[in-house]
């Protein structure tokens, strides 16, 4: 079991909000939790796979950098795309997680998951899941 995501507001190198809940889950047999050592899953999609996809969908957006550790991605990339999306198609914070997750992220390449992720963090997380499925 994977579980325990850090979703909080609070800087990256602060302790994680759900340690004391994190510490019960890595006291069970077979089990581990992690906290990300950012703000959410959407701080580590890449800002070429964005764009991309965006512009896919008629939407100008010409982000230069991915988002930072701490930014509050969702609605930091709404605001962004709605500056140019057409008045019946807005973006809120819900629809964009779902769009960089269901859309977005599958774009991404090795090479973007290299550059966004230098410290093979996510690769971590999966070697985590393989060991934990395959005792």
């Amino acid at each position: 079991m994977l579980h325990g995501l850090n979703q909080t507001f609070a800087p990256s190198n602060a302790p994680p909000r759900h340690q004391a809940k994190m510490d019960v889950v890595n006291a069970r047999p077979n089990c581990r939790a992690v906290s990300t050592s950012r703000l959410e899953m959407e701080n580590y999609v890449h800002h070429s796979a964005i764009n991309a996809c965006a512009q896919a969908l008629n939407i100008q957006c010409n982000l230069t950098v991915s988002y930072g550790h701490d930014d509050d991605v969702p609605t930091l990339l709404a605001a962004e795309l709605n500056l140019t999306a057409p008045q019946q198609s807005k973006w809120g914070a819900n629809r964009v997680k779902g769009w960089l997750a269901d859309t977005v992220v599958p774009t991404m390449d090795g090479v973007m998951f290299a550059h966004i992720d230098p410290h093979n963090e996510m690769q971590g997380w999966m070697n985590t899941i393989a060991t934990l499925m395959n005792p």
